[in-house]
């Protein structure tokens, strides 16, 4: 049930208050009108539910932050650039959630559910969005706020009474819940059971080598097994790659900036001696008597901290000076050698007793030694708001003629070339030197070999705000290398498959057996490495692979099977099959029964909502809805 109040409530009055309260922030970025009361003229009713009626801004706010959560989620840095079936389908889910909330409004209305004022005002008084610089509720700052957005203090007590009754009605549904103990069980049961094994491996490399074949042999396998001695297709492509991360190194930042930072950050580059200690307070002499005893006997900080009822006992790594909270204890800590507890002693803050545990000595970093690390941190904070902005020359350089090397160069784009393999590898064997992360470059390897030789390049997403095109120059087909240039690589895989020929006859030899003789522990000859015993649950054990603990999931005590994983052929049979009391682990059925809960809650609430869709028959108005979508396709930077 939680999880489903959380979707219908999270865009609701929390939701809107947030959107609201960064209305500033949108303005700042141009889209100061979409958000005016009345933007969308007189009849601006996006929707109705017996009465209740929501407007295009309520549509509009939610439709933002769906774009805005959207787009970070696709590494998409301007919301404008998402395709417009997307932004279609925001649009909808915002409003069917806009209609829900008003539904389940509704229906704690006709319900009489009535919410006093007192918890009206808790709720807002614990809204962080309204408290001051003492962390506590502050009238001026709500006032303020409101102002902001253009809201009545009544509008929002009235917003907020609503919301309570709703969750107070979706809470209700969902805890009249009660699982029943045997499903709970049974599904604990599966979950918990334990399996014990008997297990045989055969490791393939315990059998003998044979010795080399003649030529007929080598060249009989090398032709049965074309694929194993092929060159790879090689595709030689051109990719210029637009991202935060190329813009960065590219970009150019005054050296003024730079020493304002610097300067701005005179701590972190002025380090003067730092200690890392561990220190308790205690609040008489007493009890600092009875903690320093205890310390220089050998106690670790552990059974300190323990030992410290009623005392602050802190750990305070790298600490200055200055971040003492005396000038007592400072001189103390920055005078006492280290690894040795000190005290108790008598400062301002109380009694203390404390060990130093290490000593950095000051340093100083120059202006010439942290200009690069400056101008990238610089670089970097700023890169990720540019690529929305250079995106379009990208898209218009590539589509105006498809010539990559006529990409500006001031966009900040990387350009990239060579041969790569479906792997992302050279001739050579090494990683193509593509930029970005692992993502970027199976994006990049993906399109190059689905994109076929001369096709003219267009701009991919290849998510976090990096975007690429490409063009194939040349294909080089797989080819079966020469036997003479792959001999040794044909008799090492010859080899081997011998090896594996020998392990398997050994494996299935004593699986026959196994069957034959009711278990793996029954067979003479099945080996001195046999393991007894072995307990798996249905996330693996010890010593044995997870296909095997798949496997022996679906068999009955006395069964047995074999498989092969990591080189080896495993041969085992089932033992035992033991369900641990819930006594043994009370915390993970508790786990299942929250979860049932939750997700039959989730189901009752689900199927309570959409049968007051039914009874109340929304009224929705597609003239405004599609109007509210036009505004943010045309709204370029909606992402924000």
């Amino acid at each position: 049930m939680i999880s489903f109040l959380r979707h219908i409530f999270v865009d609701s009055w929390l939701g809107r208050i947030i959107a609201l309260l960064i209305f500033v922030v949108f303005a700042a970025l141009g889209m100061n009108g979409l958000f005016d009361s009345g933007a969308f003229g007189a009849g601006d009713v996006v929707a109705s539910v017996a009465g209740e009626k929501i407007h295009a801004d309520d549509l509009a706010r939610g439709v933002q932050s769906g774009l805005t959560q959207t787009a970070r989620q696709m590494g998409v840095a301007d919301a404008s650039a998402l395709p417009p079936a997307t932004r279609d389908q925001i649009a909808r889910e915002a409003l069917q959630r806009l209609l829900m909330e008003r539904e389940i409004a509704v229906a704690a209305r006709r319900h009489g559910l009535v919410v006093p004022d007192s918890a009206v005002r808790d709720e807002i008084f614990a809204m962080p969005y309204f408290k001051g610089t003492t962390g506590q509720f502050d009238h001026a700052v709500l006032n303020q706020k409101l102002a902001q957005i253009g809201m009545t203090e009544k509008q929002l007590v009235e917003m907020v009474r609503a919301e309570i009754a709703s969750r107070g009605l979706m809470e209700a549904i969902g805890g009249s819940i009660a699982v029943p103990d045997i499903m709970v069980r049974r599904i604990f049961d599966f979950d918990a059971e334990l399996r014990s094994l008997d297990v045989a491996q055969i490791r393939f490399a315990s059998m003998t080598p044979p010795a080399a074949p003649d030529e007929a042999v080598l060249r009989r396998f090398y032709d049965n097994h074309p694929q194993d001695f092929r060159t790879p297709e090689y595709r030689h492509i051109r990719a210029v790659v637009l991202s935060a991360d190329t813009i960065a190194r590219s970009m150019n930042i005054a050296d003024a900036d730079l020493h304002r930072v610097y300067d701005l950050q005179s701590n972190r580059f002025h380090v003067p001696e730092l200690r890392s200690l561990q220190l308790v307070t205690a609040p008489d002499q007493a009890a600092a008597d009875r903690v320093a005893a205890q310390w220089k006997a050998g106690a670790d900080w552990q059974a300190v901290q323990a030992a410290a009822k009623g005392s602050a006992a802190v750990e305070m790594p790298d600490t200055r000076a200055s971040d003492l909270p005396s000038d007592a204890l400072s001189k103390l800590v920055f005078a006492a050698p280290t690894d040795a507890v000190q005290g108790p002693v008598k400062v301002d803050t109380g009694w203390v007793v404390f060990r130093v545990n290490a000593v950095k000595a000051p340093h100083d970093t120059s202006f010439e030694h942290a200009r690069a690390d400056i101008h990238d941190e610089i670089a970097h904070a700023q890169a990720p708001g540019l690529v929305g902005q250079r995106l379009p020359r990208f898209q218009d350089a590539v589509a105006g003629g498809g010539d990559l090397d006529k990409i500006p160069t001031d966009i900040g784009a990387v350009a990239v070339s060579g041969a790569l393999d479906a792997q992302g590898l050279t001739r050579e064997g090494e990683p193509a030197p593509l930029p970005g992360d692992k993502a970027v470059h199976d994006a990049i390897i993906n399109r190059a070999f689905v994109q076929g030789k001369g096709a003219h390049p267009s701009v991919v997403s290849a998510g976090h705000d990096t975007w690429f095109a490409l063009v194939v120059d040349d294909v080089t087909p797989a080819a079966k290398r020469p036997f003479d240039e792959v001999r040794d690589k044909v008799l090492a895989a010859w080899t081997q498959a011998q090896v594996r020929q020998q392990a398997n006859e050994r494996a299935t030899s004593l699986y026959v057996a196994a069957t034959d003789k009711g278990g793996i522990a029954s067979v003479p000859d099945a080996g001195a490495g046999l393991l007894h015993g072995v307990s798996v649950t249905r996330n693996g054990g010890p010593d044995v692979p997870a296909a095997l603990t798949h496997v022996a999931f679906g068999l009955k005590v006395g069964q047995s099977t074999m498989i092969e994983a990591d080189d080896s052929f495993y041969i085992a049979t089932v033992t035992g099959i033991t369900h641990p009391p819930v006594s043994s682990n009370q915390t993970g059925y508790d786990r299942v029964r929250g979860s049932l809960d939750q997700s039959i809650g989730d189901d009752l609430g689900m199927s309570y909502v959409a049968d007051l869709e039914k009874t109340l028959k929304p009224k929705t108005n597609m003239a405004v809805f599609n109007q509210v979508v036009a505004r943010f396709s045309a709204q370029p930077g909606a992402g924000g």
